[in-house]
């Protein structure tokens, strides 16, 4: 038996699917191999089909992609199929009336063996796969009418005979819950493996945190719940240079309203003196008689 091959199994009388391995050809040829006898069955270029197998009643063909099915199965349709002489799969075709049974890879099985009466013979078991007889997995014990299986393995499925006659179909099928833990060991360990490191590992610096609080102030705008000039550092900033510029212009204002009022207090004593000059001068001009030397007289008069 080829490991390397898909194997499928088919009830009696249901119908049959079959695939070309990738790539497909346009010209398509299916063959079957059964006890070692190989006979082409069909072959497809798309636009027709012709079949090789003649007086038959049996309903096969091939449709557009390749592929090749059987609308019902016979126990003869057991056996290797060939797409363009490359080996595609493995079917059996199970008989109408045969016990199915499912155990999982490592577990037990016991198969009975319907066939056999009251009497105290030992039955002989076979087993067949696509249409080939295949050895037992050694040592399987034959106890009276069973036959018992121990830590089942994949290669021990197929169709098992009991003194000549079918009488069970043995589906072998993986140990999910062993998969799964296997698959989730890894993962616990890696998130043990990351809680140690966090532990263990300096905490970061602190001068990052007010970094990344201001790129957040920067870009998410400021709620209503937050009090006025203690959560907008831009709002308060410019209230202080708002205050400090008002400060310092009231303070020029005073100081230029000092200084002028200075400057008019310090020309009065001056404007004072001339007004005073002028009288003189006006008082000396009324007692001066005409063509009178003006200055000898201002100078006596002072």
């Amino acid at each position: 038996m080829d490991h390397n091959l898909f194997h499928k199994a088919f009830n009696e009388k249901q119908q049959i699917n079959l695939y070309c391995r990738p790539p497909v050809e346009k010209t398509v040829t299916w063959s079957l191999e059964r006890n070692g006898n190989k006979t082409d069955i069909l072959t497809s270029d798309g636009e027709g089909t012709k079949k090789h197998i003649k007086g038959t009643s049996k309903i096969y063909d091939s449709a557009a992609d390749g592929s090749f099915f059987i609308l019902k199965a016979e126990i003869s349709d057991s056996g290797k199929y060939f797409c363009n002489n490359k080996p595609a799969v493995d079917v059996t075709v199970i008989p109408s009336g045969t016990i199915i049974k499912n155990v999982e890879k490592g577990k037990n099985i016991t198969l009975d063996c319907p066939f056999v009466g009251e009497e105290s013979h030992e039955p002989t078991w076979s087993r067949e796969v696509a249409g080939k007889s295949e050895p037992l997995r050694s040592p399987v014990p034959v106890v009276v009418k069973k036959l018992r299986i121990r830590k089942a393995q994949l290669r021990d499925f197929g169709l098992y005979y009991c003194d000549g006659k079918p009488a069970v179909y043995l589906n072998v099928t993986k140990d999910t819950k062993h998969d799964a833990a296997t698959q989730r060991t890894p993962r616990t360990t890696t998130v043990t493996t990351m809680k140690t490191t966090t532990a263990t590992s300096p905490s970061p610096p602190r001068t990052t945190t007010p970094t990344t609080t201001k790129a957040s102030a920067s870009s998410t705008p400021q709620t209503s719940a937050s009090p006025p000039g203690t959560t907008n550092g831009r709002n308060t900033h410019q209230e202080k240079y708002f205050f400090i510029s008002l400060l310092v212009k009231s303070g020029a204002i005073i100081l230029l309203t000092i200084i002028t009022l200075h400057l008019i207090c310090r020309c009065r004593p001056e404007i004072q003196g001339v007004d005073k000059q002028s009288d003189l001068y006006d008082d000396v001009m009324a007692d001066k008689e005409p063509g009178a030397s003006l200055t000898h007289d201002v100078e006596s008069y002072v």
